[in-house]
């Protein structure tokens, strides 16, 4: 069976599966490879919300997690998964590294080794591409160029994530990306 029809017929992946990834007044883009009639295309992309699947009413003590995983269907059983954090905030400080890594780890130890292995290390497909982004803005810097916006990250503790030890999951490994709105996923 393939991935997407696993996440589909699972009661709770299927009640976590959403049409978009966005909080407050950020959200993640996909380009129209990506697309059918202007929306996602469902034979594409999946989107889980990873948050409301551990803040469910549920679980009691719920570990960090991230806003979305996007899955994005390559063919052949090749796939491509963006681990996204969403964070509206206005000042650094309230994307320190120590709030924000343990809700990616929660994704990659619990999510896909504990809770969903069954589909996650499933060897019947690849993974191509294994992406970590924090999509934040802090500095409301949406008309910077990449080069002055890096400047401006320099000394904050979005800089810090240059240095921090990557997440591995398969054969992958990742770093943290810190990521300006509204980034655009494509194949």
């Amino acid at each position: 069976m393939q991935m997407f029809e696993q996440i589909d017929q699972h009661p709770d992946l299927y009640g976590i599966l959403r049409g978009t990834c966005e909080e407050n007044s950020l959200c993640i883009a996909f380009c129209d490879l990506l697309k059918c009639g202007g929306e996602i295309d469902d034979n594409k992309v999946r989107i889980l919300k990873i948050d409301s699947y551990y803040n469910s009413s549920r679980m009691h003590n719920p570990p960090p997690s991230i806003d979305c995983l996007i899955i994005v269907n390559l063919g052949e059983n090749r796939f491509d998964f963006y681990l996204i954090e969403l964070r509206d905030v206005t000042i650094t400080g309230l994307v320190h590294p120590v709030a924000i890594v343990p809700k990616f780890r929660t994704v990659v130890e619990k999510f896909f080794h504990e809770d969903f292995s069954e589909i996650f290390l499933s060897s019947s497909y690849q993974l191509n591409r294994f992406k970590l982004w924090l999509v934040t803005d802090p500095f409301h810097a949406a008309s910077l160029t990449e080069e002055q916006y890096k400047k401006k990250i320099e000394g904050t503790v979005l800089e810090i994530y240059q240095t921090l030890k990557p997440l591995k999951f398969r054969d992958k490994i990742a770093m943290i990306e810190p990521k300006r709105p509204v980034p655009e996923i494509c194949l």
